[in-house]
């Protein structure tokens, strides 16, 4: 009679402890699904601050009288905007989208400057344009951004 109640006992330990065990397991899997997550939302956080900062840096460059800064500038802004169609971060894109456009209302009159400040007037009313190749770029990049 003692074994058959130790017996019994140690049953009765094996299913609490096998109870345990699945409760155990179900979180071990909610923290590992809460991880992933974390994970998850960290790496969309990351991807968007990193898009934030190459769009800041590019539209600094973009709206300067520099030609080459500004070309390097309208190529990378024109690449933020391509890559926005396909971003899971829809603030992001539209943060883009708005930056490239006001780039544009700045930079149109930046490059019409520059262009008059490379004419010489022949003194007859006309006169010549010097420009160089990576402005001429740029305005090609200023029509697609």
């Amino acid at each position: 009679m003692a074994a058959q109640r130790t017996a019994q006992q140690n049953a009765e330990a094996a299913d609490r402890s096998s109870r345990a065990a699945d409760r155990a397991s179900a979180v071990a899997d909610r923290a590992a699904q809460n991880a992933d997550r974390a994970a998850e939302k960290l790496d969309t956080f990351r991807l968007h601050e990193d898009t934030m900062r190459t769009l800041y840096w590019a539209a600094d460059h973009a709206v300067v009288p520099d030609s080459g800064r500004a070309l390097l500038g309208l190529e990378v802004l024109g690449g933020l905007v391509s890559q926005v169609d396909d971003d899971r971060d829809q603030r992001g894109g539209r943060i883009v989208r708005a930056t490239a456009e006001a780039v544009k209302t700045v930079a149109i009159p930046t490059f019409i400057s520059v262009l008059t400040n490379s004419s010489e007037d022949d003194g007859e009313g006309g006169g010549l344009i010097r420009v160089k190749a990576i402005e001429v770029n740029s305005a090609k990049l200023l029509l697609a951004v």
